[in-house]
């Protein structure tokens, strides 16, 4: 048991020395929100074009334009890319994660860090740790417990 917590503890680790890998572009209209809330997904425009530089919150759900620090909510945390964290109580989806993902489902297409989930699903990279891991650059396309890229 000790084994698998340092190994945990060791794998997150990993995945936020990955945030210094990838460095945002800063907007080029200068319009950012530094704290942004949301209700749902798609329920603000504002949302689907302004990058967070800080710390982007839904009631149910957010998603729409980049993150770059921790993105939250309790059902969905579906923000097209995000550079740092972020976790729910149901489930995160993205195109793109540098860093680290905690929910119950994992759902991005790249990911240059580390999910933790009961099912993780990506197209490719990063370190998956969860019951069911599928990836389809993974050491296999679907392995239990650990799956990594190849």
């Amino acid at each position: 048991m000790k084994k698998i917590t340092i190994f945990a503890i060791l794998s997150v680790c990993a995945g936020f020395f990955a945030l210094g890998a990838a460095e945002p572009a800063v907007s080029d209209t200068g319009n950012y929100e530094s704290i942004m809330l949301t209700i749902w997904e798609d329920s603000q425009l504002y949302q689907q074009d302004t990058p967070t530089y800080g710390v982007k919150l839904g009631i149910l759900g957010c998603g729409g334009a980049s993150v770059y620090g921790a993105e939250g909510a309790v059902i969905a945390a579906s923000s097209r890319e995000v550079c740092g964290f972020k976790g729910t109580l149901a489930y995160t989806s993205g195109e793109k994660l540098s860093g680290a993902a905690l929910a119950p489902v994992n759902l991005v297409k790249k990911v240059n860090g580390v999910t933790l989930a009961v099912v993780n699903v990506a197209d490719e990279g990063g370190i998956q740790i969860g019951v069911l891991n599928f990836m389809k650059n993974g050491f296999l396309p679907c392995f239990p417990i650990f799956n990594f890229a190849w």
